[in-house]
């Protein structure tokens, strides 16, 4: 799997992400800590891995945008990329599963469907997404990319709707989209991944006004 790069963002998520790391050595791994404060900064000396430190805390959209230039600009062998979460709620043998999915000629993006939303306002856009863009879970965090769509509408990408515009960028560029489901683990990590309940349920309306919006133009 020498094309493939697994892209993790972190923040303060040391412990689980090490066992993670311990449990993915097979991979190539690309690691943007966002400013933590924990032990993550020392993994980077401990173990073999493509590591990058924010200077800031930007926030897991900018993260995830930071590890997408990276890839295109350094990492040229790279023709598949996989994202997902450093607090171990994703179920890593289900990786293979993508990267087979991903490896596809017909298949663009793939997206993780977790069987459990965590929040009322996530079923209520998970129902529109499905309605619309028939994508089941716009903003899970295990999601399968070919690297040219990530060259074609990495600029487009807002950094503010957990990567969740991806999936009209997609379907504006003709790219084939999938859902496959996915287990997913209790946290191993307590601290709050994407802000207060107040933030997030904020943000995913933003996402679902911007879906209306996005449909419009199609």
């Amino acid at each position: 799997m020498r094309d493939l790069v697994i892209l993790i963002p972190c923040r303060n998520d040391g412990k689980s992400l090490e066992k993670i790391i311990l449990k993915l050595k097979k991979y190539n791994l690309l690691i943007i800590d966002d400013f933590s404060s924990d032990n993550t900064s020392s993994l980077r000396l401990k173990y073999e891995i493509d590591y990058i430190r924010n200077k800031k805390n930007l926030g897991y959209e900018r993260s995830i945008i930071k590890g997408f230039n990276h890839i295109l600009k350094k990492m040229k062998k790279i023709n598949f990329i996989i994202t997902l979460d450093a607090d171990g709620q994703h179920t890593l043998k289900d990786i293979s599963k993508f990267y087979q999915c991903i490896k596809s000629k017909k298949i663009d993006l793939v997206i993780g469907n977790r069987k459990k939303k965590n929040r009322i306002i996530e079923k209520k856009l998970s129902e529109l997404s499905k309605k619309k863009y028939n994508v089941y879970d716009p903003v899970s965090g295990f999601k399968a990319y070919k690297r040219n769509i990530i060259k074609k509408i990495l600029k487009k990408i807002k950094p503010d709707l957990f990567l969740s515009d991806v999936i009209p960028l997609s379907i504006q560029n003709d790219f084939k989209i999938i859902n496959l489901d996915i287990n997913i683990n209790n946290r191993k990590n307590s601290n709050p991944k994407v802000g207060s309940l107040k933030k997030v349920n904020k943000k995913i309306q933003k996402i679902i006004k911007h879906f209306k919006i996005s449909w419009k133009k199609n």
